[in-house]
Order: structure tokens, then sequence, then C-alpha cells
């Protein structure tokens, strides 16, 4: 009977048993739509920040946290629209609203949206029942990746 038994190697020589014997693979460009499965051979960075403004997340009214829970019951005037597209460069003043859609740029003042559903219009005047969060309901500027940082690092599938 044999009493050779295999040795335990450290990391390092494992690694370059490893290396020695290994080659890095080619790689390719390819569509998004042909690269499912495939493994990245670089990092992916991000060209522009996303999103490149603060948006809305919901339909409702742009507002000032503080300012719409303190005018609860009295409300807040409604000062304009701005719609998902192109920036209106709508800014609040103080006590003042502005009705906002799902993606639509935020106004110039605004921290929060208030969802429609919690909300009630009355002419010009925009009223809530409950409080209101700041930030709450948008999505502010580069909240899901700065310019020129890593979305997805090399290695990844």
């Amino acid at each position: 009977m044999s009493q050779d038994f295999p040795t335990r190697i450290g990391f390092d020589e494992a690694t370059a048993l490893i290396a020695a014997r290994s080659s890095r693979l080619s790689t390719e460009r390819v569509a998004l739509s042909r690269a499912r499965g495939a493994t990245l051979a670089a990092d992916l960075v991000a060209p522009i920040a996303l999103p490149g403004f603060d948006n809305s997340a919901m339909d409702g009214y742009a507002v000032r946290a503080d300012e719409a829970n303190a005018a609860a019951e009295t409300g807040l005037l409604l000062a304009g629209e701005q719609f998902a597209g192109t920036s209106l460069g709508l800014s609040l003043g103080a006590g003042q609203c502005s009705r906002i859609t799902t993606g639509a740029p935020m106004p110039a003042g605004a921290d929060t949206v208030l969802i429609k559903e919690d909300a009630r219009e009355e002419g010009d005047v925009s009223s809530r029942p409950s409080s209101c969060a700041k930030a709450c309901m948008c999505v502010m500027r580069a909240r899901m990746s700065r310019s020129a940082t890593p979305c997805c690092a090399r290695a990844s599938r």
C-alpha cells in the first residue's frame, strides 16, 4: 500500500499553477440584445448621471414638504403643471404647488410629490388630509448612477 498522500499547497501557489495552465479568453463586442449569458470583459461605466434630473415617481403635486405639512387644511396655491418630457422651467414660490405627472422634471424648490390620491383640488388650491415626508415619491438626480462611475463590474454576468 502506497504512503503517497496529496499535500496541501498554499493559495499563492495554487493561483500560480492555474495562471500557468490557463489563458485569457478573447473578447468581442456584441449588441445588448445578444449579450444574454455573456460575461463583462471590462467595467461598464455610466457616461451620464441617471436620472439626469430630479423627477416625479407618481402623478400628483410637486410641493415643499415642510410647507405642505404646515398648509394641510388651508392648502397650497396651484402655480402650474409639469408633464413628462421637456422641462417648463417651473419654480415654486412660497405656499405654491404644481401639478406633476410620473417622470416629469421637478420644479425648482420642490422636494416632494404628494400623490394625487392623497390630495384634493378645489379651484386653484390643493390640500391634503395627511402629512407627507420630504423626498417622498420623487427620484433624485444621479440616484441610479453618477457620471463616469462603474455601473457593472468586470466579470459580471
